[in-house]
């Protein structure tokens, strides 16, 4: 029994002295997070360096293993965190895109999205194939896929002069980016869940909407209300565009706040526009009108 112990000290120790000599080596330059050409040899040093762990974590008993896993995690995280605001960065330019139909255009889908593709291949190509480990890279993968599903669906919910015409088209490109993260993460669960869910609801009237069961349990009644305000022909004003702020500071403000601090700030909006209305003696509410109250009644009842 004291040997046993002896030992199990001693590879805790070892485990230790070699987490300890990993993250010295850990590069953190410029280079080891670029994300705009082939990988860099900071980068392929890195990989390497995560590869012979993950080869020294799969020798060890399993209480040995956090510390490894949390090494690793220092090594991808970084890259991880620049791939994903490369995502985010490509898909607001969906606010500069002409959605309208044209018999001229070369693939169904629109530009930002075929830009989203061929970034994501190139991102598969030249980053995640240097590493060997299939758990890492899985659960990078789900990461960065899920965080771009959320701000792809965030950022469609902002589109605004929201018609019907250009709702076919944000259906298009909601239907193949499934297509589009596979070289990433050819399985998506949860991201696709929220990814469907609000798809089918952008194909919804406000009747149909009213009465879904996916608002709340999958999709958040601030993502379908922002939705709806924007089909209102900025009659009803959306809070980013009440502050006059541009849609990356809202997109930073809606991920750093929770659900309820985001139903209050469109309720602000939404009592603005009624006293907008009243105050100009007007007694005739957009259409649309009833379907928001209703949802914004209704996410403080979930």
């Amino acid at each position: 029994m004291m040997l046993k112990k002896l030992i199990s000290r001693n590879v805790t120790k070892t485990v230790q002295l070699v987490c300890v000599k990993a993250e010295a080596l850990i590069c953190h330059d410029g280079n080891s997070t670029q994300v705009i050409g082939s990988a860099t040899d900071s980068q392929v040093f890195n990989s390497q360096l995560l590869n012979i762990l993950e080869y020294f974590k799969s020798k060890l008993r399993a209480e040995n293993c956090d510390l490894v896993t949390n090494i690793m995690g220092n090594i991808m995280n970084p890259l991880i965190q620049a791939i994903s605001e490369s995502i985010e960065a490509i898909l607001l330019t969906m606010h500069q895109e002409y959605f309208k139909r044209t018999s001229n255009k070369t693939t169904e889908y629109s530009l930002y999205m075929v830009e989203l593709s061929s970034f994501l291949q190139r991102v598969a190509k030249d980053y995640l194939s240097l590493y060997n480990s299939n758990e890492t890279i899985q659960k990078s993968a789900h990461q960065l896929s899920n965080r771009a599903i959320k701000s792809l669906v965030t950022n469609v919910s902002l589109v605004t002069n929201l018609d019907n015409e250009i709702r076919k088209q944000l259906v298009i490109d909601l239907n193949y980016v499934e297509v589009a993260v596979m070289p990433i993460c050819p399985v998506l669960h949860d991201g696709q869940r929220y990814l469907r869910a609000f798809r089918n609801i952008l194909q919804m009237n406000m009747d149909e909407i009213k009465n879904s069961n996916l608002i709340g349990p999958l999709v958040p009644h601030s993502c379908a209300l922002h939705l709806i305000i924007n089909q209102t022909n900025g009659e009803i004003k959306t809070p980013n565009i009440v502050n006059n702020w541009s849609v990356a500071r809202y997109l930073r403000w809606l991920e750093e706040h929770s659900e309820k601090e985001k139903i209050t700030l469109l309720k602000t909006c939404v009592e603005s526009y009624v006293e907008s209305v009243n105050s100009k003696g007007q007694t005739k509410f957009h259409q649309h009108y009833p379907i928001i109250l209703y949802l914004l009644n209704n996410s403080y009842s979930d």
